[in-house]
């Protein structure tokens, strides 16, 4: 789970390739659903994990799982956003492929480009 206080914390990236694009854009867009989530969302924002769907010719769907905790209880609130077939890279395309899935979770990929982007 990426959580919400290193993103809070990275500052500006450097892009190297569109893949290095397509995980910074995410980012900077968890970084705002952040900000807003700890306005809206009752209880401690702790993260979130990211995921590509809905992958067709023209049109993919980035969605972020945000979990806080309200008291002993998690809660998740679910954000989603369109993005562009052309703004998705040929390597995330191959990654659904492999993996036979109409889903992909990138929470991992994001979290190393994070990590990168630190150092």
């Amino acid at each position: 789970m990426i959580l919400f206080s290193v993103l809070a914390a990275v500052g500006a990236c450097v892009v190297l390739t569109l893949l290095d694009a397509f995980y910074d854009s995410i980012i900077k867009w968890l970084s705002k659903i952040g900000e807003v989530a700890q306005r809206v969302v009752k209880g401690v924002l702790i993260g979130c994990k990211t995921f590509l769907s809905d992958v067709r010719k023209n049109i993919g769907k980035e969605i972020s799982k945000n979990y806080s905790k309200v008291g002993e209880k998690w809660q998740v609130t679910e954000v989603s956003r369109e993005i562009p077939a052309d703004k998705i890279p040929d390597e995330i395309y191959d990654r659904m492929e492999m993996e036979d899935s109409d889903s992909l979770e990138l929470t991992e990929d994001i979290e190393a480009q994070l990590l990168s982007n630190y150092q």
